[in-house]
């Protein structure tokens, strides 16, 4: 529930912001598991288009981007588009970030003069832009090659938010970042899950794996409520479980069976 503002602050009174708990306020609701009707992992019959941002930084190591590789693989696949236009919508951006500190200039724009090229500069990889063909994108997923660089999450977050200019008006849109370190730029990364967060009918859901992630920002970088926007993977091979899946798939998708 909300409380909305009776009485506008005068003077040097002060009134709580709108997301401020004493104005929001959130109940919880539905805690019963959704089970799979075919299969280990539940599948998404909702319509929504869901951007995923798979992190291949470095830090992952080889076997956990084999996880989060495997995670995102069978997430894409449990997204069915279907063949109409009310099923779900899929866009799979891989990101990393810059190999050197020229290279990082470019992408973060203190050198004007110098125009980045997404991929090769700065680590931004679009695997596919919406598709409903999500059994393709899946195999295509399933075959990416881990970038190994650093980790360029503002900028990430930044072309998401592109991509959404090509969602559809009547559909939610959810953006989801499988991550597991700091972002290089703290500064950049707050600006763009805030204009995420504030984005109309948008969701910014974060699914944290590991212990080098900073939580106390990846908490103010989630949407709210945080109970279903956030999902902390403490164990990196957890990541590619079917009970963490059907957990995030229940927290995407209204409707699932």
């Amino acid at each position: 529930r909300k409380k909305t503002i009776l009485v506008p602050a005068i003077g040097q009174g002060t009134c709580p912001k709108g997301k401020s708990p004493a104005r929001l306020e959130f109940q919880p609701c539905n805690w019963n598991k959704c089970k799979p009707q075919n299969g280990v992992v539940l599948q998404c019959k909702s319509k929504v288009d869901v951007v995923i941002l798979l992190d291949g930084s470095g830090s992952l190591g080889y076997w956990g981007w084999s996880h989060s590789r495997a995670a995102a693989t069978s997430l894409v696949k449990a997204l069915k588009g279907g063949s109409g236009d009310d099923g779900v919508r899929v866009a799979v951006e891989l990101f990393s970030g810059p190999r050197s500190w020229p290279a990082y200039r470019k992408c973060s724009g203190s050198n004007p003069t110098a125009k980045p090229d997404m991929k090769a500069d700065c680590g931004i990889d679009w695997v596919s832009h919406f598709t409903n063909e999500t059994d393709a994108l899946a195999t295509k997923v399933s075959k990416l090659v881990w970038p190994r660089a650093t980790t360029l999450t503002g900028t990430a977050l930044a072309e998401a938010e592109s991509e959404l200019l090509y969602g559809r008006q009547d559909a939610n849109t959810i953006v989801v970042v499988i991550t597991d370190g700091r972002p290089m730029s703290v500064r950049r990364t707050n600006e763009q899950a805030n204009r995420l967060k504030n984005r109309l009918n948008t969701r910014l859901v974060w699914v944290p794996i590991g212990k080098y992630v900073p939580l106390e920002l990846v908490e103010q970088w989630t949407s709210l409520p945080k109970q279903d926007n956030l999902l902390v993977v403490k164990k990196i091979s957890d990541i590619s479980k079917p009970e963490t899946l059907n957990r995030l798939i229940g927290d995407l998708c209204p409707l699932v069976e």
